[in-house]
């Protein structure tokens, strides 16, 4: 096809992108090509190489600099996709003024707004920014209308929800009225054990959600007392960073609208070598707190554990290390190299269980692994 600016005149410059599903392993693609000096575009599903592919487009996706992208959806009846035709209008640009206050109703200076946006031609991503002045306001100009997200920042203050906007090139001035909450606050005491010095014990806050990651630091002072702040409400995941330290128990904590309290107890972290033997070489072993798994329910393993054990691969050698343990009992499954890894009614037959390991303390983390001999397990019943 082609791509013809508002006048009806070719496109010399720009990129066409085909998203399609190839018909032969159901599985979607992307190919992306670069428009001719007639603003032509081609994608053939004649072949590539010498293997032949049946093609079903779905979506073409237009971008050219100074005009609007143009997302086409290819599977609506009556296109001629041999020679399609494709009319850009140009960008237009708005300016945006925003108000940022407190709950209250109060400005707030020294707010952060912006907007990003991403480039395909050139694979950048550009941001257009600006602060809040004494009467909370910021002016942002250059922005491409149309539906576009901001973020707000400030030390101190959260925004408690995505923040977007349409921009219409129609209108004059658009203005955006935003509220920030202030910041919680999440402290406590941590105990440790006997000759860990404090001053070089660090813990993390993490936030868990969905489709965000944020993580807070902070360390511990004499008395081992730790404090983070600019928090927004959710649920945090503590974790210690100090070699051979876990907490006693999952530190999971529920951040509400108000600040928080908490205590946890720091232990020596245990570790458990096991030598499967020539048969259990590259097997997938699960270590489990004893009693805490259901055989004929899904394992599903998060990173760096989860909260009932943890999931390592053993060498060549049928090797398999465990680290950063709470010293207690615990159940080992293992399972050949190739199997499922969700222990179901078929599965269970394939599976080989160990029950009541005891993991030893090893004060000085994943280093003690090295040296430590595997423990000798009897044939299984």
């Amino acid at each position: 096809g082609h791509v013809l600016a508002p006048d009806g005149k070719d496109i010399t410059q720009g990129q066409a992108n085909l998203t399609y599903r190839d018909s032969r392993s159901g599985g979607a693609g992307s190919w992306g090509s670069n428009l001719a000096r007639d603003g032509a575009f081609t994608f053939s599903s004649a072949g590539w190489g010498d293997q032949q592919y049946s093609m079903q487009p779905l979506r073409l996706y237009v971008s050219v600099p100074g005009y609007r992208p143009q997302n086409v959806d290819l599977t609506q009846p009556g296109l001629d996709l041999k020679n399609l035709q494709v009319r850009l209008e140009k960008q237009a640009y708005v300016k945006l003024k925003s108000v940022v206050t407190d709950e209250e109703g109060k400005p707030l200076r020294g707010a952060v707004i912006s907007s990003s946006s991403y480039n395909r031609l050139n694979g950048q991503t550009s941001q257009k920014s600006a602060s809040t002045n004494s009467e909370g306001q910021a002016m942002l100009s250059g922005l491409a209308a149309g539906k576009r997200r901001f973020q707000v920042e400030m030390q101190g203050w959260y925004l408690d929800a995505p923040l977007e906007a349409h921009l219409d090139p129609k209108k004059g001035l658009h203005e955006l009225r935003v509220k920030l909450r202030h910041a919680l606050k999440l402290s406590g005491r941590a105990e440790l054990p006997a000759g860990v010095d404090p001053a070089r014990v660090v813990l993390s806050a993490q936030l868990v959600t969905d489709q965000s990651y944020t993580s807070r630091t902070c360390g511990l002072n004499a008395e081992g007392r730790f404090e983070f702040e600019g928090l927004r409400p959710g649920s945090y995941l503590l974790r210690v960073c100090y070699p051979g330290l876990v907490f006693m128990e999952q530190r999971r904590i529920e951040l509400k609208d108000h600040d928080q309290e908490a205590a946890c107890k720091l232990v020596r972290s245990g570790g458990l070598v096991v030598d499967l033997g020539k048969d259990g070489a590259n097997a997938q072993g699960w270590l489990l707190h004893s009693g805490a798994w259901d055989p004929l329910a899904s394992l599903r393993p998060q990173r760096g554990g989860n909260e009932a054990g943890v999931h390592a691969q053993a060498d060549g050698t049928g090797r398999c290390e465990f680290y950063n343990l709470v010293p207690g009992s615990y159940d080992l499954l293992v399972t050949s190299s190739n199997s499922n890894r969700n222990f179901g009614r078929k599965r269970v037959t394939a599976t080989i269980l160990y029950k009541d390991l005891k993991a030893p303390e090893m004060p000085n983390g994943p280093q003690d692994l090295a040296k430590a001999q595997p423990m000798a397990l009897k044939p299984p019943q």
